[in-house]
């Protein structure tokens, strides 16, 4: 039989409130802490939310971290390819005669 977790909802790839930046967030259901002043006690219930196979959640993983990793070497060539027309230009107008 394969390893399960329960979640309290699917996979969230925007949180801006759960540490510095655009976060990844995976939210598991239960918790017995019951901490005064809970962020998300909606969380507690050991019987709410859904059980999915870990296995299963490994790979939205993998394809989530593969998505970043291309979405940032797109990024980065596009920053590159803005540099050296930048400095094309640049070298090109101070070529010009006056």
């Amino acid at each position: 039989m394969a390893e399960t977790i329960r979640l309290a909802s699917e996979i969230q790839t925007d949180s801006i409130v759960d540490g510095e930046g655009i976060r990844t967030v995976i939210w598991t259901q239960g918790c017995s802490h019951d901490c005064k002043g809970c962020h998300n006690p909606e969380t507690h219930d050991f019987k709410k939310g859904f059980v999915k196979k870990i296995d299963d959640l490994k790979k939205e993983i993998d394809l989530l971290s593969k998505r970043y990793e291309e979405a940032k070497k797109e990024k980065n060539e596009k920053a590159i390819t803005n540099k050296l027309l930048n400095d094309f230009k640049n070298q090109s107008l101070r070529k010009m005669p006056i």
